[in-house]
């Protein structure tokens, strides 16, 4: 089975990194983890760069930014 993850993130510099190289460290024995997708709701900080750093390395992460902040519904 083919994965995709979508990850939601706001200001996330702290975090971004250590989850992208979780998910990428993670063994799966059955499925195949096709593409990770980060949307940046307008991050303001290095949420972004440092997602960007990882697409460099791995053909399977894809950032979205979202120029407008839409806050939670």
């Amino acid at each position: 089975m083919k994965i995709t993850i979508g990850i939601p993130a706001y200001n996330e510099e702290k975090n971004i990194g250590n989850l992208l190289n979780d998910i990428l460290n993670q063994k799966l024995e059955h499925n195949i983890l096709e593409k990770i997708l980060v949307i940046s709701d307008n991050s303001t900080d290095k949420t972004d760069e440092i997602v960007s750093s990882f697409m460099k390395r791995y053909d399977n992460i894809q950032l979205i930014r979202i120029e407008k902040r839409r806050e939670k519904l």
